[in-house]
């Protein structure tokens, strides 16, 4: 509040929606996009944005104008941190997408990588706990899939074709191989894909 007047902003709401036609929704959404991140520029010099249900749409893809917006608010000195739960090579290959220079915060925190894709942070889970995890009788259901995420692989217990849709942009795809054989060595995150009914309560 208080950080743009309304001349500035009707300025930045001319200046992005004529470009292209965008349906009224969007491009309001992209105004006030717009106005959030310059404001956050302005106060702390970075703005964290998510990818699911944020830079991505509902087809987990970026759409144009998400990609102008943002090249254009980098070029204004909007640094981006990219946030997620995603493996980190799945993130480069949508930064690259976008076309900006963002730290990328993956695996819910577990690495932190600068624009250069040199890692600055690491926290593996326990190898001990990892192998655990593992285990399909921990999991619950047979119908639950296990994954482990590795520093360059996605590691996972069955083939699951479905769940490629939400990599397109990426093109990240997952290595099958038997978890339980797996030395929980340099694994950032265990997760479990699944329906609540068939995941087991411990």
């Amino acid at each position: 509040r208080g950080f743009l007047t309304g001349l500035e902003r009707g300025i930045l709401g001319r200046e992005f929606g004529r470009r292209q036609k965008l349906p009224v929704g969007a491009l309001e959404h992209r105004r006030r996009f717009l106005k959030l991140a310059l404001q956050a520029k302005m106060k702390f010099g970075s703005v964290k944005v998510y990818l699911d249900g944020t830079l991505l749409n509902s087809d987990h893809q970026v759409d144009p104008f998400t990609v102008e917006t943002v090249r254009e608010l980098e070029a204004r000195g909007v640094r981006f941190i990219i946030a997620t739960g995603r493996h980190y090579r799945d993130v480069v290959g949508i930064r690259k997408v976008l076309g900006i220079d963002a730290y990328l915060i993956t695996s819910n925190g577990a690495r932190i990588h600068a624009p250069d894709n040199e890692r600055i942070y690491a926290r593996d889970i326990a190898p001990a706990a990892v192998r655990r995890l593992a285990q399909p009788d921990l999991a619950g259901s047979e119908r639950v899939i296990v994954n482990l995420f590795a520093d360059d692989a996605w590691l996972i217990d069955r083939h699951a074709p479905e769940l490629l849709a939400f990599h397109q942009d990426s093109g990240f795809d997952y290595d099958v191989m038997d978890l339980r054989e797996h030395d929980g060595e340099n694994i950032a995150k265990v997760l479990y894909i699944g329906e609540p009914d068939d995941l087991k309560v411990t």
